[in-house]
């Protein structure tokens, strides 16, 4: 909930416009606020999506918000957002078990995607955080309830990364030096797992930006 909050006014907010419901139907429905959203529901093939998301292509409408909800992927399409300009993601109740068919996730969202969140699919994955290196913008990662059991792979130097949530996860154990490449990393929250140490190594040196650190 802290990283929920904690970040309302940091992103900002932007004005979207949904496309018609038709040209998306029927994985997924938008609703307009100020900052439209994007909701694909009961999706088992990544290419399924890809209708939707170029249904975004090269017009007038804008989403700035993408959630994958009661879904079952192998993984994410790496070019299903390219050309796109999506700023938050989230997988909510979906199994995803790779982030990308291949080394780099997220094609085209590398200067516009800021926030990423997976929460409540309670299903073990081992997910390869390099996919995500060229994610220059990402500021908040969020992952809770879902079945890591331990981070083997230290993630890549995103340098404007400063909220990483990774709870209820089943963390057993953390590699070294696992996070000491986010420099800017203000908000350290591994609560609710099952780690039984953390090393200083871990974490950024120096760690000048953290403010604040919950391994309860």
């Amino acid at each position: 909930m802290l990283l929920a909050f904690t970040f309302l006014g940091i992103l900002g907010l932007s004005w979207g416009v949904c496309p018609p419901a038709e040209l998306i139907a029927p994985l997924c429905t938008c609703r307009d606020f100020h900052d439209s959203m994007m909701t694909c529901s009961n999706v088992f093939n990544g290419d399924d999506l890809l209708d939707p998301i170029q249904a975004l292509m090269g017009r007038k409408y804008k989403i700035f918000s993408f959630e994958i909800n009661n879904s079952s992927l192998l993984y994410i399409p790496h070019n299903l957002f390219k050309g796109a300009h999506i700023e938050k993601i989230r997988f909510l109740k979906s199994e995803i078990m790779a982030l990308s068919d291949i080394d780099i996730a997220f094609e085209g969202l590398e200067d516009t995607l800021t926030e990423l969140r997976a929460t409540d699919a309670h299903y073990g994955a081992q997910w390869d955080w390099q996919q995500l290196r060229n994610l220059r913008q990402l500021k908040l990662l969020d992952v809770n309830f879902i079945v890591l059991g331990s981070i083997t792979q230290a993630f890549p130097n995103l340098k404007n990364l400063n909220a990483l949530g990774i709870t209820n996860a089943e963390i057993e154990h953390i590699v070294d030096y696992a996070f000491a490449d986010l420099p800017a990393l203000r908000i350290f929250n591994l609560m609710k797992n099952q780690i039984s140490e953390v090393k200083r190594s871990m974490l950024p040196m120096p760690a000048l930006e953290l403010t604040f650190i919950d391994l309860r």
